[in-house]
């Protein structure tokens, strides 16, 4: 039997990747030697919050309860690119692109960003994750 996945499924796993960095920012004044661990961690998971909450938006726009790895790929959501996920949801749904910030760092992210560690600048993740994936998800998980 094929493997299958539920949108319901990408959005737990999209409200885990939220909580966890949620919890990680309100603890890490307390882990000053791992600090910028956490914040590169804070910024990889955020591109699965993200990845995660617009297949699921996309699939509940598409009324696509279940899906196989087949029908992933053909509606172009078999992949970690989180701009061109972004263009498809709002191509399927009302979010519209002006009304999020996307920086270079959002349009950037990748899964393999974790074992590069090249992003030092906390500021610049701060505000990729506050002003680009809080309000993202927020916006999606309230509304559907």
């Amino acid at each position: 039997m094929e493997q299958t996945w539920t949108s319901k499924q990408y959005r737990s796993a999209a409200e885990v990747h939220f909580n966890t960095c949620n919890f990680m920012l309100k603890n890490i004044e307390q882990e000053k030697k791992y600090k910028a661990h956490i914040y590169l961690d804070i910024y990889y998971l955020s591109g699965y919050i993200l990845e995660c909450i617009l297949k699921y938006y996309i699939l509940e726009r598409k009324h696509k309860d279940k899906v196989t790895k087949k029908e992933l790929d053909d509606l172009n959501l078999k992949n970690h690119k989180i701009y061109n996920l972004w263009i498809l949801a709002c191509d399927v749904g009302k979010i519209r692109k002006e009304d999020f910030k996307w920086s270079n760092l959002t349009k950037e992210w990748s899964e393999e960003l974790r074992y590069e560690a090249k992003f030092q600048d906390i500021k610049e993740i701060m505000e990729h994750y506050h002003q680009t994936v809080v309000p993202i998800y927020n916006k999606i998980k309230n509304k559907h």
